[in-house]
């Protein structure tokens, strides 16, 4: 037995040495590559991350999150467990892919070389690296659970046990009471995720990915691990503790020890199938065409009518405002969904957007701003490519819009107001209000658990000669800008999208059936005359043989 025992740890031993070896190898590849990673870096990567890889580029003040401290050795996302240092595959995939919902980009364009030679000089900037004597600790992807309404239900109830909702929302939209009071190790500002918006995941979307971020925490961040937050009870942390001392434990406390991580590991499943449950099963397509569907009678009054079906509709992409000054690089709100329909006389637009706060200014030098969204329309439909410039128009070509901004009214308890206005813009600065007797749209906003729904209602046609008139089957340019007070969002501070186009639905004709009839007639027309045509070529040949045969005899 005792010479077994000693074989063991021979080959304990050899293996650890074996690894050792091969780890110095690996990083001694690494530093080889890190000459070559320095060029790159320098070149695509300093402006953000600073040239000693501090997070301190001359760009770094301009962005939120903040380009990462590199120097610090902590990474939000990677494969391995707490506390331990990323791979470098996980370093390998974030220089590829970026970092969705930042300013970091990724770079497939490199070549895989050049990647990994930008991975080895990043390692240089942290002694971690340097210091560390074997492959970092990976997540083992075990007992698993599968996607099912149970274990979705299950993950509702972890998630509200952990007390997820301070941060993430009741709803998951990233509104929780302590979201915009969140900092980071650097006491820089940092929002929680909105869940319900995975394609801006990053790291992955996927329960795989989600389990990962779950048991590693987001490094330098308020997300701790879920072995950290998860209660368990005295007995099985003083075993947790005697095993982090490498003390000895009994088979006993080892399988109580064992059952209780089989347990925190099948609750962060569940919990990983409720949060991607959150999202759309696939990234909404990004919208080019709104279409207004044709309805008989009266259009919907709010925005929780059945008619306007599941889901909060076309996604347009929004992006901050860098052209005009002051710029705005990191904007809260990244997208709208719309939905509309019309009934030949009038037309309903119901636009959404996430905001983690309702923003109301108490006066116009507040150091916050009103929340607000606009709706603009070139004043008149062209049949040709000219509309005004997107930014609210230009000195040329005026644009119409709709404008919402939160007021005093809308109080936080009711949450509701109509306060929607007809404007004429021919710049982000040159906003003119129409005057009360032509204001001819109407509107209704919600807010709740981290969402904006926007109603408004308009005449398709208006007797105001600067209002743009509603066209059924016209291609209609319409655009979006929306601003968060909360963020410092006012005047050209903003979020903005391109031109898009509506398209009212035509009423159906009985013109396809009068072709169709036209056709069909025409058909028996031409069969009619073919017909009568052979007949009298046949009679004619009678004729002419008969003719031929009197004149033989």
């Amino acid at each position: 037995m005792g010479v077994s025992v000693q074989v063991s740890r021979r080959l304990d031993l050899f293996a650890v040495i074996v690894a050792c070896a091969l780890w110095g190898g690996i990083l001694a590849g690494d530093m080889a590559a890190a000459g070559q990673g320095k060029v790159i870096y320098d070149d695509k990567c300093a402006h953000c991350h600073g040239a000693e890889g501090k997070g301190d580029g001359s760009g770094a003040d301009r962005l939120s999150p903040r380009p990462r401290d590199f120097t610090r050795g902590q990474y939000k996302i990677r494969s391995t467990e707490s506390r331990e240092l990323p791979t470098d595959d996980d370093l390998f995939r974030i220089v590829t892919d970026g970092m969705p919902g930042t300013s970091m980009p990724g770079w497939p364009g490199l070549s895989n070389e050049e990647r990994r030679a930008v991975v080895a000089y990043i390692k240089t900037f942290s002694k971690s690296f340097e210091r560390a004597t074997a492959p970092p600790l990976e997540i083992a992807m075990v007992d698993r659970v599968a996607p099912s309404e149970e274990s979705v239900a299950e993950g509702r109830k972890i998630f509200e046990m952990l007390e997820c909702a301070k941060c993430h929302g009741q709803q998951g939209r990233g509104d929780g009471p302590s979201a915009l009071a969140l900092l980071d190790e650097w006491n820089y500002p940092t929002r929680p995720a909105d869940l319900t918006m995975s394609w801006r995941f990053r790291g992955g979307d996927a329960a795989d990915d989600l389990y990962r971020r779950f048991m590693a925490g987001l490094a330098g961040t308020p997300m701790p691990s879920i072995k950290d937050a998860f209660p368990i009870d005295m007995e099985v942390e003083d075993i947790q503790i005697m095993i982090e001392d490498e003390e000895e434990i009994s088979p006993e406390e080892q399988e109580k020890y064992d059952d209780a991580m089989r347990d925190i590991r099948v609750q962060t499943w569940h919990l990983a199938n409720y949060v991607r449950s959150l999202s759309p099963a696939q990234e909404p397509e990004v919208g080019i065409v709104l279409e207004s569907a044709l309805v008989e009678g009266e259009l919907p009054q709010t925005a929780d009518d059945p008619r306007w079906g599941k889901g909060e509709g076309v996604m347009f992409p929004l992006a901050g405002q860098i052209i005009i000054e002051p710029r705005l690089f990191t904007p809260t709100v990244t997208a709208v969904f719309a939905k509309s329909m019309h009934n030949g006389e009038e037309v309903a637009l119901l636009v959404t957007w996430h905001d983690p706060s309702l923003s109301i200014s108490a006066d116009d030098e507040a150091d916050g701003g009103d929340d607000a969204l606009a709706v603009q329309f070139p004043t008149k439909i062209s049949d040709g490519a000219v509309r005004p410039y997107f930014l609210m128009g230009d000195a040329r070509h005026a644009a119409y819009a709709w404008v919402w901004q939160a007021s005093p009214s809308m109080s936080p308890e009711a949450r509701v107001s109509g306060d929607v206005r007809e404007v004429r813009a021919n710049g982000m600065t040159r906003l003119q209000e129409q005057p009360a007797d032509a204001q001819d749209v109407r509107g209704r906003i919600a807010y709740a658990d981290g969402r904006y729904q926007l109603l408004i209602h308009r005449s398709l046609r208006t007797e105001d000669k600067k209002d743009l008139q509603f066209e059924a089957g016209a291609f209609i340019p319409i655009a979006f800008a929306a601003w968060d007070g909360s963020n410092g969002e006012v005047g050209t501070r903003c979020s903005v999208s391109t031109w898009y186009f509506l398209l009212l639905e035509m009423p159906a004709s009985n013109k396809p059936y009068l072709l169709a009839l036209v056709g069909a007639l025409l058909t028996l027309a031409v069969q009619f005359g073919a017909r009568r045509s052979a007949r009298r070529g046949s009679e004619s040949r009678r004729n002419l043989s008969g003719k031929s045969t009197e004149t033989q005899v």
